[in-house]
């Protein structure tokens, strides 16, 4: 009976193997030549670094996948040790990796690949201020790379100089492979690292991997030049595939259509929308909330998006970024969390649906949470204020008051968000505010090809006419002088 056990058990064992290098072998066969050639050039690299660049939709993410199962079957016939680790400047940059690797290669004691934020690998978690609560990331530096033998980092071009400079010093052991595409967008907060990526050699793709048509030709043009779409186009591809771009004559005839798609739709989660500003993404939430669930504030089976990591008895739930389903509404209770703002606290019972977690979570409603964010950041330069001015009491009861805003979660509609955010996901139907973008001072170019780039079918736009740009130069002198008086109310209504 045991040897019948036994000898099943390894015949599984030997048909999944079997199955796994099937399956290598077409993902090889699949490559194209420049892509075959990246693949190769990796393989061969005992240390240094190689900077795999190229537009989007060029297959930069699948070319280190096949790379990544290639080096694992190569270390398994040596035997040899170490894992792969993927760095990502965000956790919603490392869901592609989690959804399209074997999960018996990222779980687990026996996990092969490990996968970590830019920030974590160099010791730069967030920090809070002692005297204000407020969290920030310090200045993280390079320890060591002990128990890898690869390394790859998406998404590069999004990442500082000195993060790319730190994560070069292990090079001199392992090799590093970047990914990356240096007309996306440059990192936020810090100085852009592209004079370190060009350096390196590498391999740039050009060919697209993506459905054509439409789509791909105005991201292809758009790596040039700024550009808005005046009309709108439709093309079938070789596989049957129709990419489209609808360009709608107003923001609102756009934002209509947004959300009909989303409520025929049987995964709305599947369909975005972008806009460069908070503002423009915080508006169109709240209307995508209310279409999908009427006037509920939360709803079970409601899908929502995690705004920062949140535990659960010990335990990590979620990243920023990862998707939740709401599985049950445990209860509510109106809490007074800082002076002047009384509201019901939730309790929910969610599901991670990236990572197939369970747990619970107390937040605010989304109507609240605007009101939450001011006033956190009301309170971060009250507690600084008072701290100078040496009135400890009142510092302490201000501080009390941030501790008791940063134990709640920040949950967030999956249907919306902005640009930056989105770098490096691939969704299927988008809906981009050309509107929200063209009335920018700087950085129109990149935003729009970000934006576009992020379509995988279906892209929808608004015209821009000459009197648009007329009154968008209005628009901005009005944003900015409510900008410099911290005129939050002007702000949302020149969203």
């Amino acid at each position: 009976m045991t040897k019948s056990i036994l000898a099943k058990k390894s015949t599984s064992s030997k048909t999944k193997k079997q199955q796994a290098a099937t399956e290598q072998e077409n993902n090889l066969n699949s490559l194209n030549s420049q892509q075959r050639k990246a693949v190769n050039d990796m393989l061969k690299m005992k240390k240094g670094q190689y900077y795999l660049s190229g537009a989007a939709g060029t297959g930069k993410s699948y070319t280190a996948y096949v790379t990544m199962l290639e080096l694992l079957r190569k270390k398994r016939q040596k035997r040899s040790k170490g894992k792969i680790l993927i760095l990502c400047p965000t956790h919603i940059a490392k869901l592609q990796f989690t959804s399209r690797l074997p999960r018996r290669l990222i779980e687990g004691n026996n996990a092969r690949i490990d996968l970590s934020t830019v920030a974590a690998f160099l010791g730069s978690s967030p920090q809070t201020d002692k005297i204000t609560g407020q969290d920030h990331f310090s200045r993280g530096e390079f320890r060591n790379a002990d128990g890898y033998c690869t390394i790859f980092v998406d998404e590069s071009s999004m990442i500082g100089n000195h993060e790319l400079s730190e994560i070069s010093k292990a090079s001199k052991e392992i090799p590093i492979f970047y990914l990356g595409d240096l007309n996306q967008l440059k990192p936020v907060m810090s100085k852009s690292g592209e004079n370190l990526l060009e350096e390196m050699q590498g391999t740039r793709l050009t060919t697209q991997m993506r459905s054509g048509g439409p789509v791909l030709e105005l991201c292809q043009k758009l790596r040039k030049k700024l550009i808005y779409p005046e009309q709108s186009q439709s093309e079938k591809d070789a596989f049957g595939n129709t990419a489209s771009i609808h360009v709608f004559e107003s923001r609102s005839d756009m934002i209509e259509d947004f959300l009909k798609q989303l409520k025929k739709s049987q995964e709305p989660w599947n369909i975005a929308y972008l806009a460069y500003t908070n503002l423009a993404v915080e508006h169109v939430k709240k209307l995508a909330h209310e279409t999908l669930y009427s006037n509920e504030i939360f709803a079970i089976g409601e899908y929502v998006r995690l705004g920062r990591p949140w535990v659960f008895k010990g335990k990590d739930l979620g990243h920023r970024g990862n998707i939740l389903q709401i599985k049950k509404i445990i209860g509510k209770e109106t809490k007074e969390l800082a002076r002047d703002f009384i509201c019901p606290v939730y309790r929910l019972s969610v599901k991670n649906i990236d990572l197939g977690i369970e747990g619970e979570i107390e937040c605010v409603s989304p109507d609240d949470q605007t009101q939450f964010v001011d006033l956190l950041d009301k309170l971060y330069k009250e507690c600084r204020k008072l701290f100078t001015e040496k009135r400890m009491d009142d510092y302490e009861l201000a501080r009390a008051e941030v501790d008791r805003l940063k134990d709640l979660g920040n949950l967030k509609s999956p249907y919306a968000q902005t640009i930056h955010s989105a770098q490096g996901r691939t969704i299927p139907c988008v809906y981009i505010d050309t509107f929200n973008i063209a009335e920018q001072g700087s950085g129109r170019r990149r935003l729009m090809y970000v934006g576009c780039s992020r379509t995988q079918y279906d892209l929808n736009t608004i015209k821009i006419t000459d009197e648009d740009k007329k009154e968008m130069k209005q628009r901005r002198l009005k944003h900015r002088k409510a900008h410099s008086e911290n005129n939050l109310t002007t702000l949302r209504e020149l969203w």
